[in-house]
């Protein structure tokens, strides 16, 4: 959005100059510079907002030079049209083709992939910003009419150019992938038996949403994601993703990352049943009283320091001890002021107990 100048008259009979932006239709983030009844105040306050304006874009010098005293002048002969991310569009475009994607998709998908890349967006708004950024317009029924007619095999068609590109740009050989879960809201209180309410990562916990799954290699290039109903717990995507990806691509050696929200004994059983290896991250709080103490003994207090217990690969982080103990501390000294306290029916003591 860029700024805009506009001359409003008062009740007073002097000219109010102001600074708005456009957003939605609707005029905003409204700057007031001040008020004229002369020409040559009307000329100083449009000097004092040109070069407000000119601040904002941070510092970027004047298409021609121009003196102090020819502002107004110089502004009545230009006007700034816009702007155009030619090259972004076709760098992108040059990827496309790069990923075959091309063959798989038409003109307009193809576009509000670019779309989406340079601003995420809704449907909408992505037919708006192609118009403003590239100068590409379509009709927003077209658009509607093209999704009513989407191909069921698409997910499994582009995946499969996708592992092409990384298996010939990144090396990828199956081995070694990362896995984590993210949400996706909609703008709308209405769910339906696939968009539901959930733990939303946006913090938009009344609003229906889906879960993704997705599984990237080493570099963080995606290879293989699936969608899930929004209620669904993320440690519940696990499983189905990576033995869905192991079976398509008749993987024999396969080690996943993921982090500690999808490790249950279940998935950890599957896991090895299915002979994939696996790298979780784990909370020492979920293990046994006396395996925490046979770490507590045999890590030293030194950071970067590394053991091994059993399964499990410890490291000790000067930094997190210090945060963890605070917090430790913290909780003590909230239970050290009901210690005392005489329960009634009335009183209620959250996580306290009495050895």
């Amino acid at each position: 959005m860029s700024w805009k100048i506009r001359e409003v008259k008062t009740k007073s009979g002097k000219i109010a100059i102001q600074i708005f932006k456009i957003k939605q239709r609707k005029r905003v983030d409204f700057t007031h510079i001040g008020s004229g009844s002369t020409e040559l105040e009307m000329q100083d306050l449009r000097n004092q907002a040109y070069n407000w304006i000119e601040k904002q874009n941070e510092g970027q010098p004047r298409l021609f030079k121009v003196k102090e005293n020819e502002i107004d002048t110089y502004f009545k002969h230009y006007k700034y049209l816009g702007f155009s991310y030619s090259y972004f569009y076709e760098f992108l475009n040059k990827v496309i083709l790069k990923f075959n994607l091309n063959k798989h998709l038409n003109k307009l998908q193809l576009d509000l992939i670019i779309s989406q890349i340079l601003e995420p967006s809704s449907k909408r708004q992505n037919l708006i910003n192609l118009e403003q950024y590239f100068g590409i317009k379509y009709n927003l029924n077209y658009l509607y009419k093209l999704l009513s007619k989407f191909d069921l095999k698409l997910k499994e068609s582009i995946e499969k150019e996708i592992i092409e590109i990384a298996k010939s740009e990144y090396g990828f050989d199956f081995t070694f992938v990362l896995y984590d879960v993210t949400t996706l809201y909609f703008e709308s209180f209405k769910s339906d038996d696939f968009k539901k309410p959930g733990f939303s990562k946006d913090n938009k916990h009344n609003q229906p949403q889906v879960v993704i799954g997705l599984m990237v290699t080493q570099e963080g290039f995606p290879v293989h994601y699936d969608v899930f109903k929004g209620n669904t717990f993320e440690g519940n995507t696990f499983l189905p993703i990576i033995l869905d990806f192991k079976k398509q691509n008749n993987i024999t050696s396969l080690t996943v990352v993921a982090d500690s929200a999808m490790i249950s004994k279940q998935n950890i059983k599957e896991l090895t049943d299915n002979g994939i290896n696996y790298i979780i991250g784990a909370r020492l709080a979920n293990l046994k009283k006396e395996d925490i103490e046979l770490i507590d003994k045999g890590i030293k207090r030194k950071d970067g320091e590394i053991i091994k217990f059993n399964n499990l690969i410890i490291d000790y982080k000067e930094k997190r001890y210090t945060k963890d103990l605070k917090e430790l501390e913290k909780q003590i000294e909230k239970a050290k002021k009901y210690e005392n306290i005489t329960t009634t029916k009335n009183t209620k003591l959250k996580f306290l107990k009495k050895r």
